[in-house]
């Protein structure tokens, strides 16, 4: 193998400025985990104003950056107000329901990651990374043929990319 190449099992967002940390590698989370302390969990209704704590965006671009920056520092519920804030005053976006569904698997919840990779898929059919992120969460859920379908459309999808 590349030596010096760290791997995740989550596709990272290549757009993005940085990287979404992926959830703990082994062993970093042992102490909170014998300590029950679970992870953030996502508000689906924040109390605060979710502008608040961000900087105002006016891109699809800058609201991209904005959550992935928050992400990074574990601030999940931050960068899901700030997608969700975006979407709200703007029509749907595959890569931002991408954005979010990436946050919600790092944060653990593979429900609500499920249905925004499946509406960034139904946005636009040929989103490889949302097809490559639900084999991943099907694996998970011991789903091994749908994860294998996911993968087989993902590979179609840039089998065509290719080609054009």
């Amino acid at each position: 193998g590349v030596t010096g190449v760290q791997t995740c099992a989550l596709p990272i967002y290549p757009r993005a400025v940085e990287p979404i940390v992926p959830a703990p590698a082994r062993g970093d989370d042992a102490p909170r985990r014998e300590q029950g302390v679970a992870p953030e969990p996502i508000d689906p209704a924040p109390d605060r104003d979710p502008t608040a704590t961000t900087l105002p965006v006016t891109s699809l671009t800058e609201v991209i950056s904005t959550a992935n920056a928050l992400a990074n520092q574990r601030r999940y519920n931050e960068a899901i107000a700030a997608c969700e804030a975006y979407q709200a005053g703007d029509s749907p976006d595959a890569e931002l329901y991408f954005m979010m569904g990436m946050i919600h698997q790092t944060n653990g919840s593979h429900d609500r990651a499920e249905e925004c990779f499946h509406k960034a898929l139904y946005l636009d059919a040929g989103h490889e990374e949302a097809l490559l992120a639900l084999s991943l969460l099907a694996d998970v859920q011991g789903e091994r043929e749908l994860a294998e379908q996911y993968r087989q459309s993902a590979r179609r999808v840039l089998e065509r990319k290719g080609s054009t």
